[in-house]
């Protein structure tokens, strides 16, 4: 890309897996900046065992698999999910200290879907293929 994006301001690209988040940054003119990026142990199997520890106190026992495919628990879902979105944004805020105005928030990956991220990151169209995507176009540009 030789610098031609993002020159006016530095961009955060958050990647919500099923066991973690990654984070990375971006200085002005796409310089990569390894000291502010790295990895949370933090994404969606995080999130679905919390809902799962709750319903063992219910009584009921399931997996975080039976929990991400069953319509049963949507509003625990809702609510864990929003409280999640807070942590998140919170954990972010944290390590990028300039993330209001100062810089372009992007958000990827599968769990976006169930998050609340869209006042802070410009959640990706097609968020759950974005990473695949992108590596595909990394390597169609060096191959």
């Amino acid at each position: 890309l030789d610098g031609k994006c993002n020159s006016d301001r530095p961009v955060g690209l958050i990647n919500i897996g099923f066991r973690t988040l990654e984070y990375t940054y971006f200085d002005k003119n796409f310089r990569y900046n390894d000291s502010l990026s790295g990895t949370l142990e933090y994404g969606n199997s995080t999130i679905l065992k919390i809902i799962s520890d709750r319903l063992m106190t219910q009584g009921i026992v399931k997996t975080i698999n039976e929990i991400d495919t069953s319509d049963d628990y949507e509003d625990m879902k809702k609510e864990v999910y929003e409280l999640a979105s807070e942590r998140i944004v919170q954990s972010i805020e944290e390590i990028w200290i300039n993330a209001n105005s100062e810089m372009k928030l992007y958000a990827s990956g599968g769990t976006t879907l169930n998050l609340s991220l869209d006042n802070k990151f410009e959640v990706l169209a097609d968020s759950q293929l974005a990473t695949a995507k992108g590596l595909y176009m990394l390597s169609r540009m060096e191959g």
